[in-house]
């Protein structure tokens, strides 16, 4: 005999609890307990066991007593068998661990398991001798956490990887066939291993109260070092020496290659291969030791896991994952996300020196998200007489400026923020914004945009603090009429006259310096204006004439910026006339009248129409083309915007007639010129006569007509000034110019008279109307370096 088992019938009845004892350890079974009427109850212990039954109190209990008894070969069962393996193993993995340091202990298994059999904490999945093993050593853990009171190791299974990278020769490209890329699934020749990896993951909780998150650990390994049953083998010296590392390896992974085969070949750089191999085993650390495990894997899920026990409110659980994130403080500061949460578990624990310290450590990152927002304000309120006003203006000084607007919260919302709109303003500008590195140069780091800049004028227009360097530098930093849109828009909401004028200085300012730039790339006159190319313009204007209509206020901003574009040496004119499209579109729709500063600008307009235009009357017949632009035939240029009609080009020039054909074909006709290109002549004679056409004057007369209806609309938007138009001019403005089949007759004849004076031949070399109107061809990259070849010029009356 070596046990006892009881058998409980249904009965009802108090009392009668079975106390068994063991060592320094005892169990009570409460006999009596719910469901003892209704159903059977068993409980069985060692006979060596003390044991003893309580007096039943009340009612009546009916059990069966039965003997266990052994009666087969080997060791008859005890419980001093089983507590003397279950204290050694206990004792040996605790020595283990102390005397060599390390976090966690690995075990391989014999037997290979799959993920998906991997499931739960239940131990069934295990086999042959892996499944005794494991019961011994559940049983060791179940013991110690008898002796011990608490559960003091975590039991995982888990999958341990090594990986070997290889590089080679592909056995396609020996095989000769080159193009086939995308792997070859063939064992190729690899000539060199680059490197080995080992880690461990897949960890799977076979512990029954473990609450270690552990999907995400993956630690590294070394497993010779950290792998107990790795191969090894005694010499004669009775010294413990390992095997080779490749039989070892052999032995221990065995021979199945998990990786994808060679890479294909991949031209000079040759072939690389992966090989994968894996094994489950068991790894073992204790408790103690969880959050060093995980801060091994992942400094930052060691972080989370101790704030979220601080948060939910295990205090002492949580000072000592914090003692531990002490020792690695040099590690943490390297990481900003780190450093906040660091500082949030010292404002729960409220641990003065730390908080401090790493507000230090934030002057190197700044204000770079909400969280750090909120921990620094949190700081200042948790330590306001420590938080000096310096390590506040030190940390926002490092801010990017891609933060900026989180800064700006964190000083709007935090009611306890110890710098002033006046202090923070130069700090945002000069310390932000236009930040130097130490060789004195601008550093643009973070956004290179120009949204930092609207933030930060936005604030200084909420808040009236608006000093004129700082002012001045961030309007001079615009460089795009959309930008600039943003900020005149900002402005006239806030209904801020002096920030408007400055900004409207910028506008003309940007406007001359991106004319010019189109000047200077293009060889030929733009057939768009800049407000047609940038909508943006328009839109300024729009504003700009809208913020007048509401707040009257804004009208000095308007005098001012007509004033300044009357001063302008060039593009007056041009910028003037968007700005009247504005006002003309605005107030046409309705019966208001155009306020004054808005009529000194049409003014201003109807004085150069009357002036320039109105005083010379509509143009009469002539050849005068002067907006030509031909800048790489200057004689051709200059016979355009004269009063003669036609010329001969490139006597001598030309060795006979198809060259002259191939020029007047490759001609490009610049913008402005109205004119035909006619091949002729024969041989060392041969030239191309340019002779211009109507369209020339009748571009002419189309300016001027709508020049005069432009001034008649503008009069309708200052109606005290008198029209200069007599009626007839008034009458003519809308009717079409009937000249063109007059010209066109008067042109070929022209064309005739001048092949005969030069004794043309009438064959092929003669006037050809298929050179005729030849369109004009993309214009051509300038190339200041290219020479051309002089040419004769032979101007025909």
């Amino acid at each position: 005999m070596f046990g006892t088992l009881i058998v409980q019938l249904p009965s009802v009845f108090t009392g009668g609890d079975l106390v068994v004892k063991h060592l320094q350890s005892s169990k009570t079974f409460e006999n009596s307990s719910k469901g003892s009427s209704t159903h059977c109850k068993f409980v069985a212990h060692y006979a060596s066991c003390p044991h003893q039954l309580n007096e039943v109190t009340s009612g009546y209990r009916a059990a069966l007593i039965y003997s266990l008894c052994w009666d087969g070969n080997g060791m008859k069962p005890s419980p001093y068998v089983a507590s003397t393996y279950a204290v050694k193993l206990t004792n040996t993995m605790n020595l283990l661990m102390d005397l060599t340091e390390v976090s966690y202990i690995c075990l391989g298994l014999e037997y290979e398991y799959s993920d998906a059999s991997v499931k739960g904490k239940s131990l069934k999945f295990f086999k042959g001798k892996d499944k005794n093993f494991v019961k011994g050593l559940k049983n060791a853990l179940d013991y110690d956490r008898v002796i011990s009171g608490k559960d003091r190791w975590e039991f995982f299974i888990a999958t341990a990887n090594k990986q070997i990278e290889e590089s080679g020769n592909c056995q396609r490209y020996i095989d000769g066939r080159r193009n086939a890329w995308g792997g070859c699934g063939k064992d190729c020749y690899m000539e060199e291993e680059m490197g080995r990896s080992f880690h461990v993951d897949s960890f799977v909780s076979l512990s029954q109260t473990s609450s270690m998150p552990c999907e995400k650990l993956r630690l590294k390994i070394d497993p010779e070092e950290d792998i107990i049953n790795f191969p090894r083998h005694k010499v004669s010296t009775g010294k413990v020496k390992r095997r080779r590392k490749d039989d070892s390896d052999e032995e221990f992974w065995g021979t199945k290659d998990l990786g994808e085969g060679c890479s294909g070949p991949s031209g000079n750089e040759g072939s690389t291969r992966d090989r994968w191999y894996k094994k489950k085993v068991i790894v073992l650390w204790r408790s103690d030791c969880s959050l060093a495990v995980q801060c091994n894997s992942s400094l930052a899920d060691g972080l989370s896991h101790v704030l979220k026990l601080l948060e939910r409110g295990e205090v002492e659980e949580g000072k000592k994952g914090f003692e531990f994130l002490s020792t690695k403080l040099d590690e943490i500061k390297l990481n900003p996300d780190l450093v906040v949460q660091m500082l949030k578990m010292c404002l729960i624990l409220k641990i003065k020196e730390d908080c401090l310290t790493l507000l230090e450590t934030l002057k190197i990152y700044g204000i770079f998200s909400s969280k750090a927002a909120e921990v620094v304000a949190e700081s200042i309120s948790s330590f306001p007489k420590d938080c000096h006003i310096n390590v506040v203006k030190d940390i926002i000084k490092s801010t990017r400026r891609n933060k900026l607007s989180t800064l700006l919260a964190f000083c709007k919302d935090n009611p306890l923020a110890l710098l002033k709109p006046q202090d923070l303003v130069p700090i945002l500008v000069n310390d932000i914004i236009f930040k130097k590195d130490s060789s004195g140069y601008q550093s643009y780091y973070g956004y290179s945009d120009i949204y930092s800049t609207q933030i930060v004028l936005e604030y200084m227009l909420e808040n009236n603090v608006l000093p004129d360097a700082e002012l001045n530098q961030l309007i001079n930093q615009i460089d795009s009429f959309s930008d600039l849109c943003s900020a005149v828009s900002l402005s006239v909401e806030k209904h801020n006259v002096n920030v408007l004028n400055l900004l409207l200085m910028q506008f003309v300012e940007l406007y001359s310096k991106k004319r010019d730039q189109i000047n200077s790339y293009s060889y030929y006159r733009p057939q768009y204006t800049l407000d047609q190319l940038d909508p943006s313009i328009n839109q300024i204007f729009l504003t700009l004439v809208e913020g007048v209509q509401k707040h009257r206020s804004l009208s000095e901003s308007i005098s001012t910026l007509i004033n300044i574009i009357k001063n302008m040496s060039k593009y007056k004119q041009e910028i003037n006339k968007p700005f009247l499209n504005v006002i003309k579109n605005t107030f046409s729709k309705s019966e208001e009248e155009v306020p004054e500063c808005l009529q000194e600008a049409c003014l201003f307009r109807i004085e150069f129409l009357e002036e320039n235009v109105l005083s010379k009357g509509e143009p009469t017949m002539n050849w005068y083309q002067p907006n030509a632009e031909v800048p790489r035939d200057p004689g051709i240029q200059e016979f355009l915007r004269g009063p003669k009609k036609q010329m001969g080009y490139g006597r001598g020039t030309f060795t006979n007639i198809k060259e002259a054909r191939r020029w007047a074909s490759n001609f490009t006709i610049g913008t402005g010129c109205y004119m035909t290109l006619t091949p002729a002549g024969v041989g060392r004679n041969a030239v191309v006569i340019i002779v211009k056409t109507i369209e020339g004057f009748n571009a002419q007369v189309t300016e001027y007509k709508a020049m005069v209806k432009e001034y008649t609309s503008l009069l309708k938007c200052v109606p005290k000034h008198q029209s200069c138009l007599t009626l007839k001019e008034k009458s003519d403005v809308s009717n079409p110019i009937n000249q063109e089949s007059t010209a066109n007759k008067e042109n070929q004849s022209s064309l005739q008279n001048m092949s005969g004076k030069l004794n043309l031949p009438s064959n092929g070399s003669g006037p050809s109307s298929s050179f005729q109107n030849i369109p004009p061809k993309p214009k051509p990259k300038p190339d200041v370096k290219k020479t051309f070849k002089p040419f004769d010029v032979i101007t025909i009356d």
